[in-house]
């Protein structure tokens, strides 16, 4: 992600954001992130928000989610961890839309407090993407892709058009 002569790249296996001056191409500072594996990354005024790929959960925990995290860009510290749905994992990308108001965030949606059972509808794993306020930093839906007997398979890349009238997920 790229702001002015700023550049920043999320190190998935290292748990971290690295923060570069693209005019001397020097690194600034790095980010330690509390969340696990951040995947994708969101520029939002003075904000950064991190898609994280895994869940950083105790497996034993109420709620098991990938997270987003927020890095405040004025002084390079993470401000807020937002978790996911309970289940949220396989975080690939996130997006921003055109008024920079919402963030939506495709991921898969793993129904591990459930028996397994109706594999052929797709309980076990479901596929969607996430809303997130930007100005309130709190998910305020998940919406899923899938048909009862046709799945969406592990949506990837996500993009809002330039008008804001199309969601569009690969």
């Amino acid at each position: 992600e790229v702001s002015g002569t700023t550049g920043y790249v999320a190190n998935k296996f290292s748990d971290d954001i690295t923060v570069l001056d693209l005019s001397s191409n020097r690194t600034v500072t790095t980010i330690d992130i509390s969340g696990r594996q951040p995947m994708a990354l969101q520029l939002a005024g003075d904000k950064l928000f991190v898609a994280t790929h895994l869940p950083n959960d105790s497996a034993r925990a109420d709620v098991v989610s990938a997270d987003l995290c927020v890095i405040d860009t004025n002084s390079n510290e993470e401000t807020k961890v937002i978790p996911m749905i309970n289940g949220a994992g396989g975080v690939k990308d996130l997006c921003i839309s055109p008024d920079g108001k919402t963030i939506y965030v495709s991921h898969v949606l793993a129904r591990y407090t459930h028996p397994t059972t109706q594999l052929d509808r797709g309980w076990i794993n479901t596929n969607g993407f996430s809303i997130v306020d930007v100005d309130s930093e709190t998910v305020t839906a998940s919406v899923l892709l899938d048909e009862v007997e046709w799945g969406a398979s592990n949506p990837w890349g996500i993009l809002v058009t330039d008008d804001g009238s199309k969601l569009v997920v690969a």
